[in-house]
């Protein structure tokens, strides 16, 4: 992918993602980790878990249905509010 040139409305998101080697490269150390916290998860020396600060609702129907000034209240969400993860 080329970097915008001048002013544009679109974004990156508009066109399906596709990555060269390069990309890839740029992409997976732009967040800041260190090599050692890479490695250290990819081994199994260390356990990453994270939760959801919001839920996502199933469909554009649940999120229809759900009333604006109530939180997390879609039917049958997705992920539910604190959905978390791990690798253990």
């Amino acid at each position: 992918m080329k970097p915008a040139q001048g002013c544009s409305a679109r974004s990156a998101f508009d066109e399906p993602a596709s990555f060269d080697a390069g990309d890839l490269r740029r992409l997976i150390g732009s967040f800041g980790a260190e090599d050692a916290a890479v490695l250290d998860v990819i081994f199994g020396r260390w356990n990453p878990t994270g939760t959801l600060p919001f839920e996502l609702p199933r469909s554009m129907d649940a999120v229809r249905a759900q009333k604006t000034d109530v939180p997390y209240d879609s039917g049958d969400p997705l992920f539910a509010l604190k959905f978390g993860l791990s690798y253990s």
